[in-house]
């Protein structure tokens, strides 16, 4: 039994093909952008925290010499 493909399908075919593709890539684009910017939050969460603690124990260390 032959199967008869007309070119016309295959051109369809092709283009949805390439439409798929385009698509996985641009999503593919914006997850790696989204994990980056994620990744600077994160950091910059991280700094203000330890800035934080870095103060908080330089008051305690200054409060603790004032009371000896």
């Amino acid at each position: 039994m032959m199967v008869s493909i007309d070119s016309s399908t295959l051109i369809v075919q092709d283009s949805d093909i390439n439409k798929v593709s385009d698509t996985v890539i641009g999503t593919t684009e914006n997850i790696k952008d989204g994990n980056d910017e994620i990744r600077e939050v994160c950091l910059s969460l991280v700094t203000d925290v330890v800035l934080e603690a870095a103060a908080l124990l330089q008051a305690v260390f200054c409060m603790s010499r004032s009371w000896l």
